[in-house]
């Protein structure tokens, strides 16, 4: 048997409007292509106000086609932003229930914690986490994901693992990076390696800015290991191509590999864009903030961690043409299925 899952995953802000959630419900049955998965799950990040909106909005495009819908928040004491799963399932799939966890381990950063529990014997159940990570410095990342990894290690080869949220991965790290203060008065001089890609980037139409080809890989300009030198290297005149693979080779997560985040965890292959930063009306990339600077990045990532006996087939990654915050939102479709035989008891004879 094979279960099908689609994750939907936003920081989609403060930010609600029902024509946002007319296009996630147009692509998302674009993507599928209208065979809707037996479990589709939301993930949001800071949501605002419109939280009880959202959850209304959702069930009333999907009652026709999903039996139940189940919810929770985290971090609703600390900040007006929140983090919220919704869990919508397949009548079919005879859901045993759905339990939460929700935790707030910084003051506005956190994560919900979603078990749902299948009654299926070779498949017992799913975990998902729904998170938001923290970006002020290397040991606080490090720090917030040993708390969140205490709630799933246990499940590690067990059942699979999924993790998806703003992760706050950025690409081409440097301490500058961290404190936010990428110098801006360079934007004309054509030898900085970060006016160039701010230049490159920022030029390109909404519509350019979504899928990069993956027919052919380019040449890596940098060292994945040495994440600082890029600018020595980084060319003249950029192409989409070189852009992605340099801003994948040089991202967060692709580096926290080698000292321990999200060890043995895998992603579908990345043939889009950064997600971060954009323009919340044009959606076009806006890498800055005021008077500083942001580094591009794939902030927004869906994770997982299966074993052989629940083999994960990514049928569908890649990010949605929908504008409303500094994000960009993240779908995945992912087929589980199952080696474990299951075995049915025999009735003893008399």
């Amino acid at each position: 048997m094979t279960l099908s899952l689609g994750i939907f995953s936003w920081n989609m802000g403060d930010n609600v409007t029902p024509h946002q959630f007319d296009l996630i419900q147009f692509q998302i049955t674009r993507l599928t292509k209208h065979q809707m998965p037996d479990l589709l799950v939301f993930c949001f990040q800071e949501v605002g106000k419109g939280s009880n909106l959202i959850e209304q909005m959702i069930w009333n495009m999907y009652n026709l086609q999903y039996s139940s819908i189940s919810s929770d928040s985290a971090c609703l004491s600390f900040t007006k932003f929140q983090i919220k799963t919704i869990v919508l399932a397949n009548s079919l799939l005879r859901i045993k229930n759905v339990h939460y966890n929700s935790e707030c381990i910084s003051l506005t950063k956190g994560f919900v914690e979603t078990i749902i529990r299948l009654p299926f014997m070779n498949l017992p159940e799913i975990r998902i986490y729904n998170t938001h990570f923290p970006f002020k410095s290397p040991k606080e990342t490090k720090t917030f994901y040993a708390n969140l990894s205490k709630r799933f290690q246990q499940s590690l080869g067990r059942v699979p693992v999924f993790v998806s949220g703003d992760i706050n991965s950025r690409s081409l790290l440097t301490p500058e990076c961290y404190a936010k203060n990428i110098r801006l008065d360079y934007e004309n001089d054509k030898n900085n390696a970060y006016c160039r890609l701010k230049n490159y980037l920022e030029l390109l139409p909404f519509d350019k800015t979504l899928l990069v080809s993956s027919r052919k890989r380019s040449r890596a300009i940098i060292e994945p290991k040495n994440c600082t030198d890029w600018q020595k290297t980084f060319p003249m005149r950029p192409s989409a191509k070189v852009v992605k693979d340099l801003l994948v080779q040089s991202d967060f997560i692709n580096q926290s590999k080698n000292t321990g985040l999200f060890k043995d965890f895998q992603e579908g292959d990345i043939n889009f864009f950064p997600t971060y930063k954009r323009d919340p009306s044009s959606g076009a990339f806006s890498l800055h903030k005021g008077s500083e600077g942001r580094l591009p990045g794939y902030a927004d990532r869906i994770l997982f961690h299966t074993n052989t006996n629940h083999p994960v087939e990514v049928k569908k990654y890649q990010s949605m043409a929908i504008k409303g915050n500094d994000h960009l939102p993240l779908f995945g479709l992912f087929h589980i299925g199952s080696t474990i035989k299951y075995k049915t008891k025999r009735k003893s004879r008399r």
